[in-house]
């Protein structure tokens, strides 16, 4: 329930949710970090009524300068959204991503709680790869998608969309990034947006089937508008055709209303070329409603005229002008100034 939840809020706004997301990322976090060090927490102060204070012992540097003696990080009191301290476990491990201020200190990146990661079996693995000279940062985020450390995963699938080169994918890191694309749509995972805004991006034709699929039986609705963009942007041609393949069966099904209305957004979302079998297999539907809505999607995409008024009605071809004409603008009315 939770994860619907969290999938719906970020489908919502989903650009800016996984543009935010993507900034706090294990890559994000290892490109902004002057620092970054596999550390132990050896005492953790939660009780003074000014500042909450970790004591914690470097075990390993993996990036920057080494930190060799025993340091100190602050924070205000108390548990809070973004704290890192408040819930440090003294003895456990953890990859801290640090950044020096003015006088040499180290303070967490962005001072926030995802710069200190529990340390977890895939995890440093992943971080090693990441800091490494020269890392292909294509090949971290796509080998993080199948990774133990449930961190790990999710940071991948949220920096997968930014990531330089991805359009140049291998044939074989298509098919991971694919299989990680169905298997977080059928778990219903938030980290699913971010691997359609790839699979977009990249045109992923393979997953194109799938996702219109996806589409029209979507039984998540805060999905449908995310998931029609990326079905009609990734293989228009292919999802054109499925269109016009599923219009007959799909209307008369039990929930023919809601499949036909699905397939006509999604034809609304396609360019003309790939929409114009699936328009002219909606003018033939029993319902006046979709046959002027078809209509009206077939002018506004610039197809011939002389074609829909041979496939509607006459009363239906003038609605569908009616709807596609810019309706008059009225100035605002602004009384004179009284005469003196």
């Amino acid at each position: 329930m939770k994860s619907l939840q969290v999938l719906l809020c970020l489908s919502i706004a989903a650009p800016a949710a996984i543009a935010q997301q993507g900034a706090t990322t294990l890559a994000a976090l290892t490109q902004r970090a002057d620092v970054v060090a596999q550390v132990r927490a050896l005492a953790v102060d939660v009780h003074h009524p000014e500042r909450c204070r970790a004591v914690l012992r470097p075990l390993a540097t993996l990036k920057g300068t080494p930190v060799s003696q025993v340091f100190e990080l602050t924070e205000p009191p108390g548990r809070a959204c973004g704290r890192a301290l408040f819930g440090l476990l003294p003895g456990r491990s953890y990859v801290a991503f640090l950044a020096r201020d003015a006088h040499g200190g180290l303070t967490l990146v962005g001072g926030g709680a995802r710069a200190l990661v529990a340390l977890e079996p895939g995890l440093l693995q992943h971080v090693h790869a990441l800091t490494t000279a020269g890392a292909d940062a294509l090949a971290c985020a796509i080998s993080g998608l199948d990774s133990a450390s449930a961190r790990v995963r999710d940071d991948a699938a949220f920096s997968l969309p930014f990531v330089a080169g991805l359009t140049g994918a291998s044939s074989a890191q298509r098919i991971r990034i694919d299989a990680a694309l169905r298997d977080r749509l059928n778990r219903g995972e938030r980290t699913a947006l971010p691997l359609l805004q790839s699979a977009t991006r990249m045109r992923l034709q393979q997953s194109a089937p799938f996702v219109v699929d996806a589409f029209l039986h979507a039984k998540n609705r805060s999905l449908e508008p995310l998931l029609c963009r990326a079905a009609a942007s990734i293989d228009p041609q292919s999802a054109g055709i499925a269109v016009t393949n599923e219009w007959l069966e799909l209307a008369g099904a039990e929930d023919g209303a809601t499949a036909t209305d699905r397939l006509l957004a999604l034809l609304e979302e396609l360019p003309p070329n790939a929409a114009r079998a699936g328009l002219l297999a909606a003018m033939q539907s029993s319902d006046r409603k979709q046959r002027i809505r078809a209509g009206v999607a077939w002018l506004r995409k610039g197809l011939a005229p002389q074609e829909l008024r041979a496939s509607v009605r006459g009363d239906e071809f003038a609605t569908c002008e009616l709807c596609v004409t810019d309706a008059p603008t009225f100035r605002s009315i602004r009384p004179s100034q009284k005469r003196r």
